[in-house]
C-alpha cells in the first residue's frame, strides 16, 4: 500500500511539472481593441478643409471663408447631459474668436454647440471643445467649423458620450508574419556553361506550422521538456517497482 501511495505522489509531481513546462511557451493573444464608431454616411469636407486620417481633420479656407467638416447622420443614441467633445489645435496664426472654431451637433432635432472661444484666445492655444446635449435622442448632423482667413485648425478624437467617432476607416497595417526568400537567379559563367545555385531555404510559414527560429523554437523546447519528463517518470516507476519487489522478497524470507 505504501508503495502505491509513493507511486501516486511521484506521478502527480512529474505530471504537474510537465503541465507547467508545456504551458509556459504559449501566451494568450490580446483581444483587439475597439476601433470606434464609423458613421454609415461619409464625412463631407467643405472649402479647403480635409479629412487627414481616421481621427483627425484639418479646417482651412483662405478663399471663401466657408470651411467645415460635417456628417449628416452620425447615428448614435444619447441621453440628455451626454458630452460631445473634440480636441483642437490652432496653427499658423489661427485664432480662437467668437464662436470659432466650434463644434456643433443636432440631437433629436435640437442644435447643440460649443461656446469656448470668446475672442480672447491665444493663437497657439490648443484644448477641447465640448458641450452637454440638451435632450435625449439620436445624434444626427455633427460638424466642426473654422471660417476665418488666417491659419488653420487641427481637430482630432471626436467623441460622443465617450465613444470615439471615426472620420474614415482606419488603415490596416500589412501583415509581416509570412516571408519567402526569393530563389537565387541563374548565373551564366560562359556561353556554354550555366550554374544554377540551389534556392535559398524558404521561410514561408505554412498554416499550423511555426517558422524555425520563432514559435518553432518554443515548441521544440516544449517537446524536449516533455521527453525529459517522460524519461524521468519512467525511471522513477522502474525504481519503485524494483524497490517494492525487493521489499516483498525480504518479507517472504523473514
Amino acid at each position: 500500500m505504501r508503495f502505491f501511495l509513493k507511486l501516486l505522489s511521484v506521478t502527480a509531481f512529474v505530471t504537474s511539472g510537465l503541465v507547467i513546462a508545456l504551458g509556459s511557451p504559449a501566451s494568450a493573444a490580446e483581444e483587439p481593441k475597439e476601433a470606434g464608431h464609423l458613421p454609415v454616411a461619409p464625412w463631407v469636407a467643405n472649402g479647403q478643409s480635409e479629412v487627414v486620417d481616421s481621427t483627425t481633420v484639418k479646417l482651412q479656407d483662405h478663399v471663401n471663408g466657408d470651411t467645415s467638416v460635417e456628417n449628416p447622420s452620425v447615428g448614435l443614441n444619447v441621453q440628455a447631459g451626454a458630452v460631445i467633445s473634440v480636441e483642437y489645435e490652432l496653427m499658423d496664426g489661427a485664432t480662437c474668436g467668437t464662436g470659432e472654431p466650434r463644434l456643433f451637433a443636432f440631437v433629436n432635432g435640437s442644435l447643440n454647440q460649443s461656446t469656448l472661444c470668446d475672442g480672447a484666445g491665444d493663437p497657439a492655444t490648443s484644448g477641447v471643445l465640448s458641450f452637454k446635449v440638451s435632450s435625449s435622442g439620436l445624434v444626427t448632423q455633427v460638424g466642426m467649423v473654422y471660417s476665418r482667413d488666417t491659419g488653420h485648425v487641427i481637430m482630432r478624437n471626436l467623441k460622443v458620450d465617450g465613444t470615439l467617432v471615426l472620420f474614415t476607416k482606419p488603415v490596416q497595417e500589412p501583415e509581416t508574419e509570412t516571408t519567402t526568400s526569393n530563389p537565387t537567379p541563374t548565373v551564366t559563367v560562359t556561353e556554354t556553361t550555366t550554374v544554377t545555385p540551389s534556392p535559398s531555404p524558404s521561410t514561408t510559414t505554412e498554416k499550423g506550422l511555426p517558422p524555425t527560429g520563432e514559435g518553432g523554437d518554443e515548441n521544440n523546447a516544449a517537446a524536449i521538456v516533455a521527453a525529459g519528463a517522460g524519461i524521468l517518470l519512467g525511471g522513477l516507476l522502474l525504481y519503485w517497482l524494483i524497490k517494492a519487489r525487493r521489499e516483498r522478497l525480504a518479507e517472504i524470507e523473514d
